[in-house]
């Protein structure tokens, strides 16, 4: 749930497409990757950014409310990059890019994990449990080991966006 998540997903988008237009691989299952990824790339980009404004929504209504809470809309932007990480890890490879797929495998796995987290917590979140710092507390540190979860991915993100780049080169 960070921005630097953002920069690299866009920054993996754009190697996939330079790898193929640079190394003038112009194979069905080459250009089928670089589509898939791109969509794939820029849809997590998307529910991020919806993600980012949701959680800012969340800290706002605490702030002002805490009755009116509603952390639906924040489960359903999970879920929908739940989808998105798992369209990620089942990408077919084209043999040139064959590095990537289990890096892409692992962010997938990562931020699934991550986003398991989030939806637990959320799911079961009470606006009461403020008002008991050992709920609190907990409440926190999972949400902190589902951030680090997704700081994992991302890092594997990078490596694959740095695998792309000397594939290309």
């Amino acid at each position: 749930m960070k921005n630097k998540m953002l920069v690299k997903v866009l920054s993996v988008a754009m190697l996939v497409t330079m790898l193929f237009s640079f190394s003038g691989c112009e194979t069905k299952k080459a250009i089928e990757f670089v589509n898939q990824t791109t969509e794939v790339m820029n849809a997590i980009q998307t529910e991020n950014s919806n993600l980012q404004t949701e959680v800012l929504n969340f800290n706002t209504a605490l702030q002002t409310d805490p009755a009116s809470v509603d952390v639906s809309s924040i489960i359903s932007v999970i879920e929908k990059l739940e989808e998105q990480y798992k369209k990620l890890g089942e990408i077919e490879t084209p043999k040139v890019a064959s590095d990537v797929k289990p890096m892409f495998e692992e962010a997938s796995s990562k931020a699934l994990e991550a986003f398991a987290i989030y939806k637990e917590e959320f799911s079961g979140f009470d606006p009461s449990i403020l008002d008991d710092d050992t709920a609190a507390a907990t409440f926190v540190e999972r949400l902190l080991e589902g951030d680090a979860l997704l700081e994992e991915s991302s890092k594997k993100l990078t490596e694959a966006g740095n695998k792309l780049t000397e594939i290309a080169k």
